[in-house]
């Protein structure tokens, strides 16, 4: 008894062949993603810690904090990484704005820089512009990968700065790069998982289900690689 071929199996050919152009588009796509978020001059920052260093002030109305002289009602401290994200070397000439963090409502009590990558980047606060509000950093050389860490303490609510700066060759806001990485990452990971499968289909349509358990294969590797080196990722820095 012949039965009739499924809409699926009359055109094959075309879904095969439009999955694999789709297919390839989606991979074109990923690729498109990772360079993106990989400029050529990247300068970023991220907080890593940022918290009120008196709790239950209230509870304990005899405490007394100062610095300098100057009493402190309620210190916050927030530690802020700056790294060069970019392939290329950020050199003391290409500042036009250094980085500055700005506060809106509390004020600057003391700022150093307590950590770097390298002992020798010459990262330090520029004392001279250091107010109430605002503290700026001195133009330096930052080679790719490094980076190096701001601890500033203020005087008022918690509260994440505005961090600021511009360099050449670099358009836009200064970014929270974690943030950016992740956003880049994710897409790159739906364009690749999308790929996959639609070649999967393609090789479906246009070999047979003997081409299944193939591209089972392919898939899981390609996953893992995928989920291993961008969603896991390398042990981030000290």
């Amino acid at each position: 008894m012949n039965t009739q071929p499924s809409w699926f199996d009359q055109n094959a050919g075309w879904i095969g062949f439009v999955s694999a152009i789709l297919g390839v588009i989606s991979f074109g796509l990923s690729i498109l993603f990772y360079v993106w978020g990989r400029k050529p001059k990247q300068l970023g920052w991220r907080v890593l810690s940022k918290y009120g260093m008196i709790r239950g002030r209230r509870a304990l109305p005899k405490l007394s904090v100062s610095y300098g002289g100057q009493e402190l009602f309620n210190p916050v401290a927030t530690l802020v990484r700056i790294e060069n994200y970019g392939k290329v070397e950020i050199r003391k000439e290409d500042w036009e704005i250094p980085v500055e963090f700005n506060y809106d409502e509390s004020r600057i009590v003391q700022a150093a820089i307590v950590d770097k990558s390298d002992g020798n980047i010459g990262a330090t606060i520029n004392e001279h512009n250091l107010s109430d509000a605002k503290c700026t950093l001195q133009p330096m050389l930052l080679n790719q990968g490094e980076w190096f860490d701001v601890q500033i303490i203020t005087d008022g609510p918690v509260e994440e700065p505005a961090i600021n700066a511009r360099i050449a060759g670099v358009t836009g806001k200064l970014a929270d790069m974690e943030e950016r990485k992740q956003k880049f990452q994710r897409w790159m990971f739906l364009a690749i998982v999308a790929g996959v499968a639609l070649l999967a289909v393609a090789s479906v349509s246009l070999f047979g289900l003997d081409a299944i358990p193939v591209f089972t294969a392919v898939f899981a590797l390609v996953i893992t690689l995928v989920v291993d080196k961008f969603l896991v990722g390398k042990p981030k820095n000290k």
